[in-house]
């Protein structure tokens, strides 16, 4: 075949997903930006503010900002009438 040996019988392992890039563009960033006051009843919102203070520490902490993020996300669909 095409794909060598070595390939098909190492073991598997994962990738990293651009979330750092997704999370910065212009459409999400003001949305991420916004998370410290969307979630002030639950956060200390200097404590959200310090991953999401500009696009350099979401990037840096996007695993955090996507954990927040869908915090923020679930929170509202499941949000009581």
């Amino acid at each position: 075949g095409r794909v060598p040996g070595q390939i098909l019988t190492r073991p598997k392992w994962g990738f990293a997903s651009p979330v750092g890039r997704w999370l910065t563009t212009p459409e999400l960033l003001p949305a991420v930006q916004a998370l410290p006051r969307r979630l002030a009843d639950v956060l200390d919102p200097r404590a959200v503010r310090r991953y999401v203070a500009d696009a350099g520490a979401v990037a840096a902490y996007a695993d955090h900002v996507w954990a927040l993020l869908a915090l923020h996300v679930w929170r509202r669909v499941h949000a009581a009438p």
